[in-house]
């Protein structure tokens, strides 16, 4: 079947397609995987007639003619519980102007996402909910993360949906295992809009910086008291959790700021555990840093905190990458890829005007290096690609990047800028397959929808990608097959595998997975651990792929012996999807695994 696609370009002159561009491309589409077709919108539950998922508002409610029904501003994978390997997705829905009168509503939503080999669009399922919120405080543009226990931890999010909006000191925690939500008492010391969750070592959940008052950079001198952090600890208060108590008072903890450079912590920083238990900074802002964040458990069951930044201002990058992607590169340690953006400040910021380039570099470092080298290195940049008489743009900001089980890394959509400065969403994804400093960016298939500002990506269990969300979208959702689902190649089946792993240090067994016979000169090469997706805003920082130490294949080749993880700094505790790998590059179907 050959299918027809409306293609948008942003260019110092956008180009229009007059013709149609067919589903089999030529090169450099060299095995460019497919976005399944058609795309789908979200679909209504029997259980919840009344459901309305566009509350019938025409907020970010997609393109004019679209019918989009839901816009999956957060989604999450799930990863324990009766809905173990679905999708949980919310979003925006409008409330009343300041003050609002209750009745406050949240919506979410679990995707079972059709399965490979059906019509996905016609196979994928929904189950709609709503809850009653204690006020005018919801979960739109919170900060959102996995916790070791497999529940959701959603930190901030919107107060009122006015101009300004205003940030939420509200926390929430996502049960899978009873599909309810529980509020988290006390409140933040701070509001923030537009946080960072981050999952720590020690298993507490960091929420850090985000912003109040959405024009408040405009306030001169700014503000910056939510330039900081806070931390819910759950193993405090007898297991029930609670927010550490700062050593000089409070539950408030400085951000770098209080170091070097005050004032440029703010919107969703993008924050990575590295194998010492460091927490590391890759931006938004120019100037990267170091957190350390220990837990030091005195006499008596109390305890105290160490909280130092190292502010690494020789490690300039080399640009302020509003809005680009960050994460641990998958398969080395500590290696953190920082890709695309916008290389300016909001308004108001640090008296930066509201220009400068959008990117196509891309930068990596070894982040643990020490002493403070200027360790930023290039990596290859995103190239444009001429296909016939169309360029496809490398650069842009608003991105979604996912780490796929072989490797490789996909980065998904994203946004540039017309002649005329207006912006425009980009269909086109890439594929960066090899190491960071020789490896390349190939053109891979086209979406069928835009996927912008607000947009969202996540890895599924079976190794596809779903696609979701976005402000000016076509379709709320695309599923996308990776080159390996296209290959013809053989891929393995796991049969029997751990449900539970200890880690190397506390208890060096091996473990084992067994799997169907493989063809001759068909073997698995890798046995892969990949953390299940919290995405929101462009960015996955918990994103986290660890291979896993080969010992012994046996029993004619179907059974392959390895080591756990080392301890919580190589790979945080919580679930995991562990796949098998072989040598040609095909993985299998995802079993789930808790590291504990």
């Amino acid at each position: 079947m050959v299918r027809t696609r409306k293609l948008v370009v942003p260019l110092s002159v956008v180009f229009t397609l007059c013709g149609l561009v067919p589903l089999v491309l030529a090169a450099p589409f060299q095995n460019p995987g497919e976005w399944v077709f058609p795309p789908f919108n979200h679909g209504m539950d029997s259980n919840n007639p009344l459901w309305d998922p566009d509350q019938g508002s025409g907020i970010q409610d997609g393109k004019p003619g679209s019918n989009c029904k839901y816009n999956a501003i957060h989604a999450c994978l799930i990863a324990s519980g009766p809905n173990q390997g679905k999708v949980m997705i919310f979003g925006d829905q409008p409330q009343p102007s300041a003050p609002p009168p209750p009745p406050w509503t949240q919506f979410w939503s679990i995707l079972t996402v059709g399965a490979e080999g059906t019509i996905v669009s016609q196979t994928t399922t929904y189950a709609n909910y709503s809850m009653s919120l204690p006020d005018d405080k919801d979960m739109f543009c919170s900060g959102n993360a996995w916790m070791a226990d497999g529940r959701l931890f959603v930190a901030g999010g919107t107060y009122t949906k006015g101009s300004p909006a205003l940030g939420s000191d509200r926390c929430f925690i996502y049960d899978p295992t009873t599909n309810a939500w529980t509020a988290v008492s006390p409140l933040m010391a701070r509001p923030r809009w537009y946080p960072t969750v981050t999952l720590s070592s020690d298993d507490a959940m960091m929420v850090f910086s985000g912003v109040h008052d959405s024009d408040g950079d405009c306030v001169t001198p700014p503000d910056t008291s939510i330039d900081t952090y806070e931390v819910w600890d759950p193993s405090l208060a007898s297991g029930a959790g609670a927010w550490q108590i700062n050593p000089s008072g409070g539950t408030v903890f400085a951000g770098p700021g209080s170091v070097s450079l005050p004032d440029y912590f703010r919107y969703y920083p993008r924050m990575h555990v590295l194998t010492n238990g460091r927490i590391f900074m890759s931006g938004m802002h120019i100037v990267p840093a170091r957190l350390r964040h220990d837990k030091v458990v005195t006499m008596g069951g109390g305890y105290s905190i160490v909280s130092q930044w190292e502010v690494l201002t020789n490690n300039l990058m080399v640009g302020r990458r509003l809005y680009g992607s960050s994460f641990l590169f998958p398969g080395l340690e500590d290696v953190v890829m920082t890709s695309v953006g916008a290389d300016y400040e909001e308004a108001c910021r640090l008296s930066d005007p509201h220009t400068g380039p959008i990117l196509s570099s891309v930068q990596y470092s070894v982040a643990t290096a020490t002493p403070m080298p200027s360790f930023w290195s290039a990596a290859p940049s995103i190239p444009d690609e001429n296909v016939g008489s169309t360029t496809y743009v490398g650069a842009r900001t608003q991105a979604n990047t996912v780490i796929l089980p072989d490797e490789s890394i996909l980065l998904v959509g994203g946004m540039n800028v017309d002649s005329f400065g207006t912006p425009v969403a980009l269909r086109d994804s890439r594929l960066f397959t090899g190491q960071p400093d020789t490896g390349s960016w190939a053109l891979v298939d086209l979406e069928d929808s835009d996927r912008g500002y607000h947009a969202t990506a996540l890895l599924l269990p079976d190794g596809r990608v779903l696609s979701a969300g976005g402000n000016d979208r076509d379709f709320d959702y695309q599923v996308y097959r990776p080159p390996y689902l296209l290959s013809g190649y053989p891929r393995p089946a796991i049969l029997t595998s751990p449900a539970t792993m200890q880690y190397f240090d506390a208890n060096p067994i091996q473990y084992s997975i067994t799997y169907n016979a493989l063809p001759p000169g068909v073997f698995i090469q890798k046995i892969v651990l990949v953390a299940p997706g919290a995405d929101t805003h462009h960015s996955d920082m918990a994103q986290r792929l660890v291979r896993m130490t080969l010992t012994v294949t046996d029993l004619g080749g179907t059974r392959t012996k390895f080591y756990a993880p080392r301890d919580s700094k190589h790979a945080p505790r919580g679930y995991y999807m562990l796949f098998a790998v072989t040598n040609q590059g095909t993985p299998s179907v995802a079993r789930w695994v808790k590291l504990s």
